[in-house]
């Protein structure tokens, strides 16, 4: 996975379908460490209303839906864009 610094955003190349991540308040669930707001990780699919992402630490988790935007192919392409241009 190639990753791509800028801005405090980070954008993963992947064949899979990329989300941006809204909030990690997740409440006393479970910890929202592995993921920030603002930074965009590849999804899995979708199981029972929730997102299954590759987090920060390289593995994959279920999280809830409500606080990941997915991104189309042309959402990703255009922040891909737009991080090579500032770069």
């Amino acid at each position: 996975i190639c990753i791509q610094y800028m801005l405090g955003a980070c954008l993963r190349h992947v064949t899979n379908q990329v989300a941006l991540c809204l909030s990690n308040d997740f409440g006393e669930e479970f910890s929202g460490d592995d993921v920030l707001p603002g930074l965009v990780y590849e999804s899995l699919g979708e199981e029972r209303g929730a997102l299954r992402i590759v987090d920060d630490s390289g593995k994959n988790f279920l999280y809830p839906a409500k606080h990941f935007l997915l991104l189309s192919d042309a959402q990703s392409a255009q922040l891909e864009r737009s991080l090579l241009v500032a770069a």
